[in-house]
């Protein structure tokens, strides 16, 4: 049986007396420290593979480029950051893809926000997403362009990659349902994962923290570590329970939480 999301939630909080959290800048830094920790599991459990979800200028392929050999895929659905970060990404060695990973093949509205309460948005920017901002006041315009879409376990299939584990760095703003609902077919191949999860609605239709802690859980894994950037909105680890006792990956955690 796999623990409640609130269970699992208090757990992974006993590292925040590590961190000011009334200090913005000790805040960042949690982020900072579980990003850290992401690459080392990630590198000691010896992928083959990493999809950066979300990617806007591929940070973490980039990094994950820099530090092994991995074959890095990172998706950007929004066509204005593609645009502006292709050149600069593709750079690296990392197959940069303007297209959207989703439960469905074929093309989606991407929802680019145009104004709120008039104001105008910048068109690159790393908020935009498959889903609506939750607006009650109707202060939103979007510009809804059509994207590619594929369900990940599909993308792997059609290029061969269904023998390879991976890691996911998942951050949809609020499409964590689409993108994890595209993956079960391939799940059993994924070794670790970060992902940013959201405690109240920022998104129309979306899953908050306990729907998408009780489908990984389903899935096979545990959440062994969290930061404490904002209040609501967060990030979390999951590592495939069959690897909870690798050792690399043991010593590296214990690490992380000061043991």
């Amino acid at each position: 049986m796999h623990s409640s999301p609130l269970a699992a939630l208090a757990a992974l909080s006993s590292i925040k007396y590590s961190y000011d959290l009334t200090d913005p800048q000790w805040r960042k830094k949690s982020n900072v420290d579980l990003v850290n920790l992401f690459h080392a599991l990630d590198g000691a459990i010896g992928n083959q593979i990493s999809f950066e979800i979300g990617a806007f200028n591929a940070d973490f392929s980039i990094r994950r480029r820099k530090e092994t050999n991995l074959t890095c895929y990172a998706f950007e659905a929004n066509k204005y950051n593609y645009s502006h970060c292709h050149k600069d990404v593709k750079e690296h060695g990392i197959h940069y893809l303007n297209m959207a990973i989703s439960d469905s093949n074929g093309f989606e509205s991407f929802k680019i926000k145009k104004t709120i309460a008039g104001r105008e948005m910048p068109q690159i920017a790393g908020n935009n997403s498959l889903l609506a901002r939750e607006d009650p006041l109707n202060s939103v315009v979007y510009e809804e362009d059509q994207v590619k879409t594929n369900r990940l376990d599909t993308f792997i299939e059609y290029n061969a990659l269904s023998n390879s584990d991976f890691s996911a760095w998942i951050d949809a703003e609020g499409a964590s349902n689409k993108v994890l609902g595209g993956m079960t077919r391939c799940m059993h191949k994924c070794t670790v994962l970060f992902i940013e999860v959201e405690t109240k609605p920022f998104w129309v239709g979306q899953w908050l923290f306990p729907g998408v802690h009780d489908f990984l859980s389903e899935q096979g894994f545990q959440a062994i570590a969290r930061d404490f950037e904002y209040e609501s909105q967060f990030n979390l680890i999951y590592l495939k329970n069959s690897l909870l006792s690798h050792p690399q990956a043991v010593d590296i955690t214990g690490i992380f939480y000061g043991s």
